[in-house]
């Protein structure tokens, strides 16, 4: 279930840094749940800030969401750590997308931003096969890059400049978020990942991984930029049943009959993301969780130069 909010009486005010794609979806979220928001962005002219240290002194925010590409996370957050370690933290995903020595510790609260963990369906699932013997499970997530902002040109995008923290690993880390989350820390890796499409890109479009979780003996995790229109789902086979989740129609299937049908709208799962933080849930994963993520995603890319 998830938990409905229970803001204080107190008006609270949020921050959001960074106003790409997901930060504009952040600062409008908060606002309609409402919170009063204020805008940093290094680009002149759209954010109401291009300094987080002044926006930060003016607006005095409770809630500050890092929104910035990944590659900027750790730098942005350092600086949060002296100006702003009162406010609750909420980080884009991954957190890093690496394994940096950064200390967290000066931060109330520090929560990234996995989205996924708030869909029902694979709520019901990770309920479903709690007390149930794994076996293996499939794990899939593709969509053709071009279409993910078809009002830009991709190739101008974070998403393709590995330099700046994209790429479909990256991108879609979600994935790996939730299969830990389902099934455990990994204890093998496999894979074999790039750029192995026509996008043209500076980053990996594809991966194909191969990975035993401490609940899961075997699991395959197929990511990548390139199946049109839209794919994601997840295949769970247990000793007892077997469980289909399919993100697009948002339903979770048990040997074959429906038992979960989630409602997601647009802009739902931040909006729900955002209610249960605020509300003093733990429904999203912290600091240390998240750094599993970085580790899983820095395993995968060594496995796959190792090929």
């Amino acid at each position: 279930m998830i938990r409905s909010m229970n803001f204080s009486d107190k008006l609270l005010t949020a921050l959001v840094i960074g106003q790409g794609s997901a930060g504009q979806r952040h600062a409008r979220v908060l606002a309609e749940i409402g919170l009063t928001v204020t805008t940093v962005s290094r680009r002149a002219n759209v954010g109401l800030f291009t300094s987080i240290a002044k926006a930060v002194e003016i607006s005095n925010p409770d809630y500050v969401v890092v929104a910035t590409e990944t590659i900027d996370h750790a730098r942005v957050l350092a600086e949060l750590s002296s100006i702003a370690s009162h406010a609750k933290i909420l980080v884009e995903k991954p957190l890093f997308g690496a394994c940096p020595d950064t200390s967290l510790s000066a931060f109330r609260e520090l929560r990234v931003g996995f989205s996924l963990r708030m869909h029902s369906g694979l709520r019901k699932l990770r309920a479903e096969i709690a007390d149930q013997t794994v076996v293996s499970a499939q794990v899939y997530c593709g969509q053709y890059l071009p279409d993910w902002r078809p009002d830009r040109d991709y190739r101008g995008t974070y998403s393709s400049d590995r330099t700046r923290g994209g790429g479909a690993l990256h991108d879609l880390s979600h994935e790996l978020d939730y299969a830990g989350w389902l099934f455990g820390a990994y204890t093998r890796v496999n894979a074999i990942g790039g750029s192995f499409g026509s996008l043209g890109i500076q980053a990996d479009d594809s991966w194909g991984i191969l990975a035993s979780f401490e609940r899961c003996p075997i699991a395959t995790l197929q990511m990548n930029y390139l199946f049109r229109p839209l794919r994601r789902d997840c295949v769970v086979v247990t000793t007892d049943h077997s469980y289909e989740l399919d993100f697009r129609t948002h339903t979770l299937s048990r040997d074959g009959k429906c038992i979960d049908r989630d409602d997601v709208a647009k802009d739902t799962l931040t909006q729900r993301l955002h209610k249960s933080f605020l509300d003093g849930a733990n429904d999203l994963p912290g600091a240390s969780e998240a750094a599993q993520v970085d580790a899983l995603i820095w395993r995968i890319e060594e496995a796959g130069q190792s090929q």
